[in-house]
Order: C-alpha cells, then sequence, then structure tokens
C-alpha cells in the first residue's frame, strides 16, 4: 500500500527490484505507469485525498467484502481464477513438435547423467512420426503444459534413466535425494494432505526453482511422490555342474510409490563345470534397475557373467567359455559387453513427469512411454547357436501423467520392463529373465475454474464527506479482452460500501500487449454523507476465453 503523497517524486532504482516486487522490465514499466497516472490524477482532477494499491500484498483489500477474488503471490494480482493444478508458468509458449526432437540436458556429466530437464509449455502439441526426448540419459524428463496438451506421437523416456546415485550430493544444486523421495503436491478436492513445499532436491537447480512455485497444501490436496529407490533386481545365481533346469529370475516391479522397475538376471547353461549367473540390480529415483550378465561354461574354460552395477548403472558383463564364447550382457548404462554380441544394449527407463493444465489427449498413434531395453543376444560358436546365456532385460522407468481437463487416450501410457536375451535352450534358463515394469499412474486432478469476482478495498477516512471519486487500474487481459464497463466495472462509496455508484471507465493507454490503464470518476454527492472511502471492482462474463487480471487500483476523491 502507498498513499498519493509517499509516491510524488518517486523514481525506480536498480534497489527497487526487490522493494517494489518486480523483476523485469515490463513489470517496472507497467508499474511506473501505474505510479504515474495516480500521481497525474493530482493536477488533472485536483485531488486532495486518496490511496494507491498496486497489490504488493494482501493489506488494502477488505477480504470480507471480496468474493472469489484469488491473489497472485508471485506475479502480484488479484483474479477469479482458480487453478485445479499448478501446471507451470507457459514460459516457454505454445509448442508444435513436428520432427524429431532431442531437448539438450543441462549439467551433462558423461553419456548417462545430467540434471534434470524441465519445460513449461502454454500449449504442447506432437505431431504422428516425431518424437520428443531428451540427448542422452539423465535424471528425468518434466513437462508442465498450461494449457491443452495433444500427444500423437511419442513423448519418450525410454532408454533415457540416468546413472546417478540419489543417495549422494549431485545435479547442479549439489544435493542429494530427500530420503522420502521427489516430492509435490496439488490441491484436489477429497484429499487431505499437507506439504509446505515441493522437494526435487538432487535434480538440478532449475528444477528446484520450478517446483518452488507449487502451492503449499494443508489438509485440502494430495501429495505425489517419486520413491528414491525402485523394484530389486533379479537374484543372480551360482550354477553347480551340470545345470539343471532354471527358472528365470525376472527384476521387481516398481510398487505404488512411484518406483521403477529392477532389472533382470542374466541367463546360462553349463557343460559340466559351475558358473555365475549375473544378477540384475535395483532401480533409482532416475532409472529402472540393469540387467545381469548372461553365462556359459564348459570344460574348455569359462569366465564369469557380471551384475548389473546399483543406481542405473551399467548391465552385467556376458560370461562365457574360451572356446564358444555363447554369452549376452545386460542392458544398462552402458549396456554389458560381450565378444559374441550383436548390439550392446545401452539404456534403462527414465523418469517422466506430464502435469497439464487442461485437456490431454493421446491418438491413436500417440503413445507417452519410459520403457526399459531387452537384454542382450549373442552369436553362438558355432552357428547356427545364438547364444547359451541371453542378457537381463533393464527396468521400465516410472510415470506420472496428471490432467485437470480431459483424458482422451486412444494410444498407450507405458514404463515396461525389458525382455531378457535370447537363448538356445530356454529349457534350460539360457534366456536371459525380463526386467520389472516402472510404475505407471495417470490421474484427474481438479481443472481450472473461472468465476467472477469482486475485490473490495478497506475503508480509507476522508478530510471531509468527498462529492467526487476517481479510480484507476491496472487491467491485465490473459485470455479474450475484456469489454470496459461490461465485463469489469468499478464503483465508489463514501458511506463504508453500504451505497456504491458505478464509474464509468475508459481505456487509458496500452502499457504492453493485453496489458492497459483504466480510469473513471463518478459524483457521489448523491450517497448518504460520509467518509469511509472504498472501491469496488467487478469482472464479468470470466471463462477459458475471457481472463481478466487487476494488478492495481488507485482512488481519490475531492
Amino acid at each position: 500500500m502507498a498513499t498519493l503523497k509517499s509516491i510524488k517524486n518517486k523514481y525506480l532504482s536498480a534497489s527497487d527490484g526487490t522493494l517494489l516486487g518486480v523483476t523485469t522490465n515490463t513489470e517496472n514499466v507497467s508499474l511506473l505507469s501505474f505510479k504515474l497516472a495516480t500521481a497525474d490524477s493530482l493536477s488533472k482532477f485536483n485531488l486532495v485525498d486518496g490511496f494507491s494499491d498496486d497489490y504488493q500484498d494482501a493489506t488494502g483489500v477488505n477480504a470480507g467484502g471480496s468474493t472469489d477474488a484469488t491473489r497472485d503471490s508471485s506475479g502480484k494480482y488479484y483474479s477469479g481464477v482458480t487453478l485445479g493444478v499448478y501446471a507451470g508458468s507457459g514460459a516457454d509458449g505454445a509448442v508444435t513438435i513436428s520432427s524429431n526432437t532431442n531437448l539438450v540436458v543441462p549439467n551433462k556429466v558423461g553419456s548417462y547423467d545430467g540434471d534434470m530437464v524441465v519445460k513449461q509449455y502454454s500449449s504442447l502439441t506432437i505431431d504422428a512420426g516425431s518424437t520428443l526426448t531428451v540427448d542422452q540419459p539423465n535424471r528425468g524428463l518434466f513437462i508442465m503444459v498450461t494449457g491443452n496438451c495433444t500427444i500423437n506421437g511419442t513423448l519418450s523416456m525410454t532408454a533415457r534413466g540416468g546413472n546417478g546415485n540419489p543417495t549422494t550430493s549431485g545435479a547442479s544444486d549439489s544435493a542429494a535425494v530427500s530420503a522420502t523421495g521427489l516430492r509435490f503436491a496439488v490441491k484436489k478436492t477429497g484429499s487431505t494432505d499437507t506439504l509446505s513445499a515441493a522437494d526435487f532436491a538432487g535434480t538440478g537447480t532449475t528444477t528446484v526453482s520450478a517446483v518452488s512455485s507449487f502451492p503449499a497444501i494443508s489438509g485440502d490436496g494430495k501429495i505425489y511422490t517419486v520413491g528414491r529407490t525402485g523394484g530389486a533386481g533379479g537374484a543372480g545365481k551360482n550354477i553347480p555342474p551340470p545345470n539343471a533346469d532354471l527358472p528365470k529370475r525376472p527384476g521387481t516391479s516398481g510398487v505404488a510409490t512411484l518406483s521403477s522397475g529392477g532389472g533382470g538376471s542374466g541367463g546360462g547353461y553349463s557343460e559340466g563345470v559351475g558358473l555365475h549367473i549375473g544378477g540384475g540390480a535395483a532401480g533409482s529415483v532416475f532409472s529402472g534397475g540393469p540387467g545381469g550378465g548372461g553365462s556359459y561354461g564348459s570344460s574348455g574354460g569359462m569366465t564369469v557373467a557380471g551384475d548389473g552395477v546399483a543406481y542405473g548403472g551399467a548391465g552385467g558383463q556376458g560370461g562365457g567359455t574360451v572356446v564358444y564364447n555363447i554369452m549376452s550382457g545386460g542392458a544398462g548404462n552402458p549396456g554389458g559387453a560381450s565378444p559374441t554380441q550383436v548390439t550392446r544394449m545401452d539404456g534403462t527407463g527414465g523418469l517422466l513427469i506430464l502435469i497439464v493444465g487442461g485437456d490431454l489427449t493421446i491418438g491413436g498413434s500417440g503413445s507417452i512411454q519410459a520403457n526399459g531395453v531387452n537384454g542382450g543376444t549373442g552369436i553362438g560358436n558355432p552357428a547356427p547357436h545364438t547364444s547359451y546365456g541371453g542378457g537381463g532385460g533393464s527396468g521400465g522407468g516410472k510415470l506420472l501423467t496428471l490432467h485437470g481437463g480431459t483424458l482422451t487416450n486412444g494410444g498407450t501410457i507405458t514404463s515396461t520392463g525389458g525382455s531378457g536375451g535370447v537363448g538356445d535352450n530356454p529349457a534350460n534358463g539360457t534366456f536371459g529373465s525380463d526386467a520389472g515394469d516402472g510404475h505407471v499412474l495417470t490421474e484427474a486432478v481438479g481443472g481450472t475454474t473461472y468465476t467472477n469476482m469482486t475485490i473490495a478495498s478497506n475503508a480509507y477516512t476522508a478530510q471531509a464527506a468527498p462529492t467526487t471519486a476517481r479510480i484507476i487500474l491496472d487491467e491485465y487481459s490473459v485470455t479474450g479482452s475484456a469489454t470496459v464497463n461490461t465485463d469489469i466495472k468499478a464503483y465508489a462509496s463514501r458511506d463504508n460500501g453500504t451505497t456504491y455508484t458505478q464509474m464509468t471507465l475508459a481505456d487509458q493507454g496500452t502499457i504492453e500487449t493485453n496489458h492497459r490503464l483504466l480510469s473513471g470518476s463518478v459524483d457521489i454527492s448523491g450517497q448518504p454523507s460520509g467518509t469511509s472511502v472504498k472501491y469496488k471492482v467487478e469482472t464479468l462474463n470470466q471463462s477459458a476465453s475471457k481472463d481478466t487480471r487487476v494488478y492495481g487500483a488507485s482512488m481519490a476523491w475531492a
């Protein structure tokens, strides 16, 4: 709050960024224009008293006299909009993905780790045949869309799980992931959770900053948690000679708390010697678990298959005989090696969070996925053998999709674990084991509501009963355009709000696109005499196509 006298001869300076709560040139211009227009009313209207409120806080507004007016504490404005789910700032704009697009991972650490990628779109469309993903495995992909999202192509974190230890300091924020995992909350009807602030420690400074805008909840919302650990890997096994029938040892799928799948163990076969079949490893918050290596042993000798490495690390090395080398590595970051393997199976399922404030539409060719990778298959010697020891698959990642509007799903949402690599003799367990599936949660949250609001000011005492009042409003149309005196109205009262008289507003000019100053004056001499002066502002006909904000109001009288 400020009086007219206090803003006279006030100019913006570098230190006012903190004082006034503004951080950009556009906001500086807007606020300065509002204050200059307010000061100008002194000479133009010959006023003797007044007040100015640019909504830097809520002290100038009478909450009891206002209805459906919600103040945005970061934007410093009032509107009738209630967000059902916070879906970002929309700062990355309306985007259509019409060709394969790999978002650049910040703060890269080698080829298998880096910060979480965050995008905040106002709308997102992925065309058929196009894929949106990240350019290397990392700590996750977090996409927020304030409006509608349409996916006819692929939104993917398949084979993009990061190789990072969540229990130690990492990423650009130099923090470990909290023992409670990654957490944020949204307000949701019927839910009773409480959370003061989102927690994305260990994902990078950009993400930590982005989630700081999520609202706190106090018994009126739901907490969403991504677990720090994932499902267990399939156990490795020492096989005595001769090899008996060997059941598969798949990785464990993710549980109710969003968690990734564990890696599958390798497969194996023995001709008269003992051998070790590599075990899969557990998944982490960023990744499905890697698979174990397959193995083969004979009288010609052998090498021991490796286990998958924890926290989304390397797949297990294939092990086999010096003569035949018939074995395969497990999938991981990187995939386990084997001299006769057709292709090294790099990758694990990653972490993907999608929050859509509007409608989410997945077409018939559309998919959202965070799948694991199949285990390796080797080339046997002599032909036509393939592999007596297939590698284990890597675990599926984690998928969380929230939508405030309608979900139309004609496609797929999957976080499937990779299959075990092929072996020649499945009866003896030579196939690698399948990895566990990652957890998938798709859920509706409250949609955005658009309500007509009334902002009533506190009462201010005039020196004498005024006969004339003047108001200046700082107004912004998010969507559509508010018609003055129809969609936005202003009133003045001198008897503490018992009697109001409508002012006729006029457009005084545009500060920036959709942002303007409105002013008006009115004779209030016919109201019951009084010195308790206040204003009232109303917005009407509000909807998704007409969303009006008020950033400030200044009133003076004579």
